[in-house]
């Protein structure tokens, strides 16, 4: 893993620490954290690796979801039963991911919306 590689990985992760209190919009986030030309490489597996490592992350993603007032959007919520769900909204579609492990839940949320964020991005 270059150290590009790994500074993308971490920026991606922090990325709601990041939009509330740097003030950057999500396409400013995506270019510092070099994801535009990263993203082919970055796997929902790399990004568990890291969050491995910083778990309170995902209690980070918990409440950026809580937070979302807007649609298109991907969320993550745990159920209770051990059982992590994550999940789009969109005004025409919906998906829904089951998962046992929470940093595999938020690993997939993190692509995901990082995805999203990628395709819409019009600048």
């Amino acid at each position: 893993m270059t150290d590009s590689y790994k500074e993308c990985l971490k920026i991606i992760s922090d990325f709601p620490t990041i939009y509330k209190r740097a003030a950057k919009s999500p396409r400013d986030i995506l270019k510092q954290s070099g994801y535009y030309d990263l993203f082919n490489n970055v796997t929902e597996n790399d990004i568990a690796l890291h969050l491995n490592s910083n778990a309170g992350l995902v209690d980070t993603w918990l409440l950026y979801t809580e937070n979302i007032r807007h649609q298109p959007a991907w969320g993550i919520a745990g159920n209770g039963n051990s059982k992590w769900t994550v999940f789009f909204t969109g005004d025409e579609e919906e998906m829904e991911f089951t998962f046992d492990n929470p940093i595999e839940a938020c690993a997939k949320m993190i692509k995901m919306t990082m995805e999203e964020i990628r395709k819409n991005d019009r600048g």
